[in-house]
């Protein structure tokens, strides 16, 4: 027997997952679905390709949060050290390679607003083909006087500098959240010898404001020429959430739609509740925190949200409480969507499912409509057991909402809330 099927026998992959391991494509891409065990399957590709003799050194993994690349280090246990963010890469070889005597920038030291940063950023990351914004070149005075750069700047500085370093394997994870800056960094790092593995989801593409662009994953195929391998089965969650996930996102474009299929059957709907005002949502949703702790303080559960205001009157209400607060605030998550990108939880409550609220009063063009939905997607697939949706038709204000789309679409049942008189 083989040393490739010796080394992939002993785990349990499915079908699709030991393809992905054991190929030797030159170029390839993964769309693999939420919860699919993407990471999983780029760490025994690694393990495999070091079980046959390949140095290493020769093997660069790249992430998108230094976190995620802690997890995978570990994950490898050590078996190779070159684990980065594309920053953290950039600024490794620079400091190995170069004169490179800067401190970064951090964006609290100075008064720049978090939407001029951002701006600024996108600027940079797009190559400069975006307008620049008003605040630029006063941005980078400050940088230039105070001996400064910021983490965009690494990778510009990395391309313009005449390193080369040339890996036989690049991995790069969360490959829909490239943005054109560090595409071109990733292209810099590929010699005739490289073999690319890319691992993503178009569907789960929700950076679009920070300059990530899925339709990379579409250049990177055509470029080079690029196999596509597929990860289907969604081993996270409950049939009944695959259910109406898939049925969400299917309203986005065809051609980058992967349905994903359930392993886990499950008997729990998936709840939609409709709430006559805020007061009735953070009494519902507090007693239902309170109920998970009693039962069961071992489950992991989530709050999610597309900002921040939306959760304020939940927030509010849980910190009058005496008797649950501090327990609450110790075991319950609560989060905006994108702050639970690469997360899970038993039990997710995902509260503002209201038009302007998500989809976003802002993004009603049929593009950034698309982004919105793949936002809704992301926070549904974060939840394993059980998933409660939750909007209001009045607000604190008194103005009037409408449910979202996006129920209508999931084709989720929604059911007005009854006290407990």
């Amino acid at each position: 027997m083989s040393p490739i099927i010796r080394w992939v026998i002993k785990m349990n992959f499915s079908e699709e997952q030991r393809k992905a391991i054991n190929s030797d494509e030159p170029f390839l891409f993964l769309q693999a679905c939420a919860g699919s065990g993407k990471t999983r399957v780029i760490v025994e590709k690694v393990k495999r390709l070091i079980f046959e003799g390949v140095n290493p050194e020769d093997i660069l993994c790249i992430t998108f949060t230094k976190k995620a690349s802690i997890e995978m280090a570990e994950r490898l246990e050590n078996r190779t050290n070159d684990v980065y963010t594309f920053h953290q890469f950039c600024l490794n070889e620079l400091k190995k390679n170069t004169v490179y005597p800067y401190d970064i920038f951090e964006p609290d030291d100075f008064s720049f607003s978090p939407y001029e940063l951002l701006m600024i950023s996108r600027y940079k990351n797009s190559l400069y083909r975006i307008r620049k914004p008003n605040s630029y070149n006063k941005y980078q005075m400050v940088l230039k006087s105070k001996h400064l750069k910021d983490f965009d700047d690494l990778l510009i500085d990395y391309l313009k500098s005449h390193i080369s370093k040339n890996y036989s394997y690049l991995f790069i994870d969360e490959f829909q959240d490239t943005n054109e800056l560090q595409y071109k960094v990733l292209k810099k790092l590929i010699s005739c010898h490289t073999k690319v593995f890319a691992v993503g989801d178009p569907n789960q593409s929700i950076y679009r404001f920070r300059g990530s662009n899925y339709k990379i994953i579409h250049q990177f195929v055509h470029e080079y020429k690029a196999s596509v391998l597929t990860l289907s089965t969604n081993y996270r969650s409950t049939k009944p959430i695959v259910h109406i996930a898939n049925q969400l996102i299917i309203n986005n474009p065809k051609r980058d739609y992967l349905s994903m299929n359930p392993s886990i059957d499950g008997n729990e709907d998936v709840e939609s509740i409709s709430f006559y005002n805020l007061e009735q949502e953070s009494l519902y949703v507090t007693d239902l925190l309170i109920s998970i702790i009693q039962k069961n303080s071992n489950l992991t559960t989530a709050i999610l949200y597309r900002n921040h205001k939306r959760a304020f009157h939940l927030k509010n209400h849980l910190y009058e409480l005496d008797d649950y607060r501090l327990q609450i605030e110790d075991t319950i998550h609560f989060l905006t969507i994108h702050q639970s990108k690469g997360l899970e939880f038993d039990v997710v409550v995902m509260i503002g499912l209201e038009q302007g609220e998500l989809p976003s009063l802002n993004d009603n063009q049929m593009i950034e409509l698309e982004e919105e939905r793949r936002l809704c997607f992301v926070g549904m697939t974060r939840a394993k057991k059980k998933l409660i949706l939750t909007h209001v038709r009045l607000d604190d204000q008194r103005h009037i909402h409408t449910p979202s789309v996006f129920l209508k679409e999931s084709h989720v049942k929604t059911h007005d809330y009854m006290p407990i008189k």
